[in-house]
């Protein structure tokens, strides 16, 4: 009997693990190939809002 439900739950998780590493990568491609930040503070912002005029991207760093 739990044979037949083998399928199933193949094809949910498929599906699952489908949309989570989908999910991953378009968010590193909007990123640029970046990890997401963590404990984002005002000098950070700043930083994010310079590279962003200099730039176009926040998450681009670019020496001139």
């Amino acid at each position: 009997m739990w044979p037949e439900a083998l399928p199933a739950l193949g094809i949910i998780a498929g599906a699952i693990t489908f949309a989570g590493a989908g999910l991953h990568f378009l968010n590193r491609w909007e990123r640029g190939g970046k990890n997401k930040r963590w404990s984002v503070d005002g000098w950070d912002r700043r930083m994010m809002a310079r590279d962003a005029r200099i730039t176009g991207s926040k998450y681009k760093q670019q020496s001139l």
